[in-house]
């Protein structure tokens, strides 16, 4: 099956790990901060797209704001993830055949290196792309597009783990998709 696949990319939450991450408490304090800051009134939900309308009206600077915001309360799950083991195995035995691993990940950067560093996983992670790395988050495809160019590898020699936005972003770059049950 993965004969012609040399590099495998996996989302991380609900796909290597589990991180227990408090969403309603993230956007409160998303509220509040930016109604103090910036006179800027959101519900952030849906997250993405709020984030996205901040960023258009206020810059990288408050994106930004928001990513350090985020990240606080996704270090505080990434503290303690849930491994997924089948996922563990199965990345050791594509280690051992020799596949480059990739995370792609909506989380931000800081907590994605402490969610796999606490569940043991960093050795086998070849490249990180988080949410700080794109301009276009999923199901956009631009962080399968810097992946690709990362590896000098063509989406043909590629493939993604994930759940139903993974589906959706891995077809939007046109590679091949296995979903976590």
């Amino acid at each position: 099956m993965l004969d012609n696949i040399d590099v495998i990319v996996f989302d991380l939450d609900n796909t290597l790990v589990r991180l227990e991450v408090d969403w309603a408490m993230v956007k409160s304090d998303l509220c509040e901060a930016f109604i103090t800051s910036y006179n800027y009134r959101s519900s952030f939900s849906p997250l993405n797209a709020e984030l996205e309308k901040l960023r258009e009206k206020h810059g990288r600077a408050a994106l930004d704001g928001a990513f350090s915001i985020i990240a606080l309360h996704e270090c505080e799950a990434a503290e303690s993830p849930r491994r997924i083991p089948r996922m563990c195995n199965w990345l050791t035995e594509l280690k051992e055949d020799g596949k480059k691993i990739a995370v792609f990940s909506d989380n931000t950067r800081p907590a994605v290196l402490l969610a796999l560093k606490n569940a043991g996983l960093s050795p086998f992670i070849d490249l990180i792309m988080a949410k700080e790395d794109v301009i276009k988050w999923k199901p956009d495809s631009e962080g399968l597009k810097k992946i690709s160019e990362r590896f000098s590898i063509a989406p043909a020699r590629m493939m993604m783990v994930g759940n139903d936005i993974d589906e959706t972003t891995a077809k939007n770059f046109g590679i091949k998709f296995t979903k976590v049950i």
